[in-house]
């Protein structure tokens, strides 16, 4: 059989992912069977993670995002919009993640971006309550 070149790949190993599924059986029982799907995604851009942090800084500091704790997130392959953090687009090989903020409406992350705004949120929302 030929090798047959992943679509999806830019480069980057994917990790894969594994997906527990259930389906009825027979006699009206659910049975639990796994299948291994396996789902090609790369977590965002090629920054380092001191470059991704700065750039949620400087979102959170131009009120392209606001200063929050995600509760609702939406994830699915990414079509073409730009992350709200590092302004790069989120291709179809790559995981968007949404979030509905207050005043916002909805933004998009890359994986690896919406970590770094969370961890900057967490932290200025500490900083914040520590003070009073």
């Amino acid at each position: 059989m030929p090798h047959r070149p992943d679509p999806l790949a830019d480069g980057v190993t994917a990790r894969p992912l594994s997906v527990t599924q259930v389906s009825p059986g027979c006699c009206g029982y659910w049975a639990a069977r796994k299948q291994r799907l396996r789902i090609r995604a790369m977590p965002g851009p090629n920054l380092p993670e001191e470059e991704i942090r700065s750039r949620a800084r400087q979102a959170i500091e131009e009120g392209r995002v606001p200063v929050m704790l995600a509760t609702v997130i939406i994830g699915g392959h990414g079509y073409g919009k730009p992350c709200f953090v590092c302004r790069e687009s989120i291709t179809r090989s790559q995981i968007a993640y949404e979030v509905l903020a207050e005043g916002k409406g909805l933004i998009r992350f890359h994986l690896t971006c919406y970590a770094e705004w969370q961890l900057e949120c967490a932290q200025r929302t500490r900083e914040r309550d520590s003070r009073g």
